[in-house]
């Protein structure tokens, strides 16, 4: 049976809100995923607050700092990196992100490289495409909101079944 993205996009986009939604109060933090997901493109920030609801199992929150500080206290983001909030986020920043988040030692290859030379975004995208949990569009190509919530969502249902469709 052949995909159409374009035709599942809306219902995921849908199923992304949903989840989130759920576990956020109806306060602020709606506004906050309401305006990312018309966002282009998608910033450091976004996803440091919004991973926090992976890593965390916390409600979004609006402040980046507390977020920030939480993600490096869960070795889910690193210091080493370049934080400037504003920056665009790329797949290959995310997918980093979200195999930490997910605390997922990969494959045979992906094991012995980061062993050798620690995880890296090409890796950790790899590895992530391969679970379906990020599409294949290239760990360079910047992340728009819809995508982080659609991602977020894939995640979440990894996380909790092992399977992300």
């Amino acid at each position: 049976m052949e995909r159409r993205p374009h035709v599942l996009a809306p219902i995921s986009m849908c199923a992304a809100l949903g989840l989130v939604a759920l576990a956020a109060p109806a306060r602020a933090d709606n506004r906050f995923l309401r305006e990312l997901i018309d966002k282009p493109n998608a910033t450091f920030s976004d996803a440091v607050k919004v991973l926090h609801v992976l890593a965390v199992g916390d409600t979004p929150k609006l402040e980046y700092e507390p977020c920030l500080v939480a993600l490096v206290k869960r070795r889910v983001v690193s210091l080493d990196w370049d934080l400037d909030p504003d920056a665009k986020l790329t797949w290959g920043q995310f997918s980093i992100m979200i195999f930490r988040a997910l605390d997922l030692k990969g494959g045979i290859s992906t094991r012995l490289l980061t062993l050798l030379w620690g995880l890296n975004d090409r890796y950790a995208y790899r590895e992530l495409t391969y679970l379906r949990i990020v599409p294949e569009s290239g760990q360079h190509e910047f992340v728009s909101g819809e995508e982080v919530l659609t991602t977020l969502r894939r995640a979440q249902t990894w996380r909790d079944t092992g399977v992300s469709d």
